[in-house]
């Protein structure tokens, strides 16, 4: 397994133009995904913006199909950090499978931002919650985050997830696709899917996360609790350009360079970004890069009462923010 991430982390370090890797510069091997990880594509394209690079650390971008993925990579030791959603780095943290802690925030959902959408078809007829009585429903993926919440959305509306509807898989990129078709009257979408079903027409909005968590911690940077003790000047700098990055992608001048960056990098089309990217319709991005405490241990405790977790985890233990930038030390 080492040599199968080592391997395609190289190759992924090339691709996005790292410089040489130097010994005697501690590196750091970061899992990432698609989508919502703006601020890591525009470090992975644009390593001249990045000042500490090369100088406090060196990075080997490790691409994975999902969190699941990048958490058991840092449970083996074959990732130093990476970006991750919250219910793998709870159950991890519960598990002590890893000694994670966050230090950074990458993406949430909140007022003013996208928050994840159960949509319907205008042709259906479906016009309330309560209209979804033995129907059946697109899940796209059980036991994430949206799940629990689209069951716990259900029960608060008298209908039980279990028993009322059916609830049948389907991934988000093919979620419109079984609406549009008539294999499920209703389903959630996340970005960058809600946007180009809305574009097509013809979709209508049901409900959203925000009706059980108003904020929703989506996806965070973690690091191990061994890589940053032992190299703390190296997640320093990180982070740094992380802001630098970060900075970069929310000026609005830049936005058409970073649409261009995050579809280079993540193979979604330009226009359906461009309708979305960087708007109050993408996921919020903090702007000073740091975690919402209270927002985490919101949905931890979310996550007990859904018995995802067996005991209460304490958000303050799970954040380390020494080497963040914008932390007050």
């Amino acid at each position: 397994m080492k040599q199968l991430h080592m391997g395609l982390a190289i190759v992924v370090a090339a691709a996005y133009g790292a410089p040489a890797l130097a010994a005697e510069t501690p590196v750091i091997r970061l899992g990432w995904s698609v989508p919502a990880q703006t601020q890591h594509y525009v470090m992975m394209k644009k390593p001249e913006l990045l000042k500490n690079l090369g100088k406090s650390y060196q990075i080997e971008w490790v691409n994975f199909p999902a969190s699941v993925a990048i958490i058991q990579a840092l449970a083996s030791k074959n990732l130093d950090a990476g970006g991750v959603t919250i219910i793998p780095i709870a159950r991890t943290i519960e598990q002590k499978a890893a000694d994670l802690r966050i230090v950074a925030d990458i993406a949430s959902e909140r007022p003013g931002g996208f928050q994840t959408t159960w949509v319907t078809l205008d042709s259906t007829g479906i016009k309330s919650i309560a209209d979804l009585r033995r129907k059946t429903m697109g899940v796209a993926s059980y036991g994430s985050t949206t799940d629990l919440l689209g069951r716990a959305i259900l029960q608060r509306n008298g209908i039980d997830p279990d028993r009322d509807v059916q609830r049948i898989d389907v991934r988000f990129p093919v979620m419109e696709q079984a609406l549009r078709k008539g294999e499920i009257v209703a389903g959630e979408m996340a970005q960058p899917f809600y946007a180009a079903a809305k574009a097509r027409g013809g979709i209508r909005d049901l409900f959203t996360a925000k009706e059980i968590l108003p904020v929703l911690p989506l996806l965070l940077e973690v690091f191990t609790e061994s890589f940053l003790t032992n190299h703390p000047d190296a997640v320093k700098g990180f982070l740094e350009d992380y802001l630098t990055a970060l900075n970069y992608a929310r000026d609005p001048k830049n936005r058409d360079e970073v649409i261009g960056i995050v579809s280079d990098v993540t193979r979604l089309p330009r226009d359906v970004l461009a309708s979305f990217l960087l708007t109050n319709q993408d996921y919020t991005m903090a702007p000073d890069t740091l975690p919402d405490p209270e927002a985490i241990q919101t949905t931890y405790d979310f996550l007990t009462a859904s018995g995802v977790l067996k005991t209460k985890l304490d958000a303050a233990s799970t954040i380390d923010l020494r080497h963040n930038p914008s932390a007050k030390h």
